[in-house]
């Protein structure tokens, strides 16, 4: 057997070896982003999405929606407030 030969089949002997073993060290992009949103929930970072809907109402989800524009609100532990949109007016009085 050729040098050049057994070098490739050995590699392909490897590569066959990483694909059968669930391709370590490789994630997809929505593997990526479950991991991360793992990370921050145990981390005590959260993150909900706003974002309006087909009648024009403000949404907050904890997943981002498909297909729209939304912002990203990072909610941490101290805290437990949320911007709203335009400013509540005072009451009278």
């Amino acid at each position: 057997m050729s040098r050049g030969l057994a070098w490739l089949l050995g590699i392909a002997v490897i590569v066959a070896a990483w694909w059968f073993a669930g391709h370590p060290g490789w994630e997809s992009r929505e593997q990526q982003v479950k991991r991360e949103q793992e990370s921050k929930i145990e981390a005590g970072v959260s993150e909900v999405y706003r974002w309006k809907d087909d009648k024009g109402v403000t949404q907050i989800t904890q997943s981002p929606p498909q297909g729209r524009q939304y912002t990203v609100i990072k909610i941490r532990e101290d805290q437990n407030i949320i911007e709203s949109e335009a400013p509540v007016p005072e009451p009278p009085q």
